[in-house]
């Protein structure tokens, strides 16, 4: 009893010194594992724009193809990636970041109204195959 009580004081005490160091490696592993599995959910998702056909993943995003991502926020989606995971991916397509703008303007998906005047309306979208 007496080393698991010395043992417990020790840990406290290291955990109290290194505190930020702790927190930095946790932070890097965290964030290690979640670009690994975002570029796996890109992968699966094809891993190009469907608008253009730019690859770079730094500039691809996971979009609901209905701009509907708040609805699922709601009721309780743990986001893309790990629905991606659970083996649902209907909702969703890749676009780079400007096509993924674009799109949000046309189609009102800030909460605004859409532009009618940009001549694009939802099923005459051209994608790249």
């Amino acid at each position: 009893m007496l080393n698991k009580n010395k043992r417990r004081e020790y840990k406290a005490a290291y955990r109290q010194r290194n505190l930020n160091k702790i927190r930095r490696n946790n932070r890097e592993k965290i964030g290690t594992k979640y670009r690994q599995r975002r570029l796996n959910a890109l992968a699966v998702l094809g891993g190009i724009c469907v608008r253009c056909g730019f690859s770079d993943s730094r500039a691809l995003v996971i979009d609901h193809i209905n701009g509907d991502g708040n609805k699922h926020r709601i009721h309780g989606s743990h986001g893309p990636v790990n629905d991606i995971f659970k083996g649902i991916i209907e909702p969703y397509q890749l676009l780079c970041a400007n096509c993924n703008s674009i799109k949000r303007v046309e189609f009102g998906e800030n909460g605004g109204r859409p532009r009618l005047n940009s001549g694009a309306e939802r099923v005459e979208l051209e994608y790249k195959s």
